[in-house]
């Protein structure tokens, strides 16, 4: 991705999570990219894909204080079996909104 581009996203998801537009709290927003930078710096993990992670586990009604220790399991499941975060997430999502794990979810 081009670099310019990325960082265009990167502030704009910024903006519109400082703003609350997903978290609903422009407070709780900020704690939340707080969160995600202090994590991708601990983690092989950038904070573009951080962002949409977190994005995807709000999407799924995942409480916000319960992203970073989500995104950690997942991040260690995607690192065993080399697939991306999103995708984990994705998966994550699906069998938390349908209650239960199928073979069309994976």
């Amino acid at each position: 991705m081009d670099w310019e581009l990325g960082e265009f996203r990167h502030e704009g998801f910024q903006k519109n999570f400082r703003r609350g537009v997903l978290t609903g709290d422009a407070e709780k927003a900020k704690t939340l990219v707080a969160d995600l930078k202090a994590f991708g710096a601990a983690t092989p993990f950038e904070f573009p894909g951080l962002a949409e992670t977190a994005k995807t586990l709000l999407a799924f009604q995942v409480a916000q204080q319960q992203i970073i220790p989500t995104m950690q399991v997942l991040g260690d499941i995607a690192a065993a079996t080399g697939k991306p975060l999103q995708e984990m997430a994705q998966i994550y999502g699906k069998i938390k909104s349908q209650g239960k794990l199928t073979a069309e979810t994976l």
